[in-house]
């Protein structure tokens, strides 16, 4: 019993991509320091729970905050707000500008596609920052740097 256990807590990914969003992370901050990721909702999660991370934004699992958004959305826009220059996010640079996922389909019919809390949180940073790509995977997942705009507001 305990070795099926132990195969458990060792299981393949269910994206391929969270060993490359891990990478990537374990890259660029310290071990288990928390990180910055917009990604797809389910690879968020997969990818936060394969490194050991949480979320700088209050985001457990975007599907599920995006549910209630006078409940989710205030303490999301006030972490933004605390956001310095230099921090580093992980995101998907083709998803930067794609369609919000429709609400009125079922979750496994969205792959691919972000969330709304999602979208309103990547609009807010890119109002706040431009995103410098410090390094990319092949997988069409990159690191970026959040670098104040001109006259954008700062805590």
């Amino acid at each position: 019993m305990p070795e099926a256990a132990a195969r458990l807590w060792r299981s393949p990914p269910s994206d391929s991509r969270a060993l490359a969003a891990e990478a990537l992370l374990n890259r660029r901050l310290a071990p288990h320091a928390p990180a910055l990721v917009i990604l797809e909702p389910d690879l968020t999660v997969e990818t936060l729970v394969r490194s050991g991370r949480v979320n700088v934004l209050p985001i457990s699992h975007p599907e599920q905050e995006n549910l209630v958004p006078r409940q989710a959305d205030p303490p999301v826009l006030r972490a933004i707000e605390r956001l310095p220059t230099g921090t580093l996010m992980l995101v998907q640079p083709r998803q930067l500008d794609a369609p919000v996922k429709p609400m009125a389909v079922p979750p496994f019919a969205r792959k691919g596609k972000l969330v709304r809390i999602q979208r309103l949180a990547l609009a807010r940073i890119r109002a706040r920052f431009r995103l410098e790509t410090l390094d990319r995977d092949p997988s069409g997942l990159a690191i970026v740097r959040l670098v104040a705009r001109r006259g954008a507001d700062q805590p």
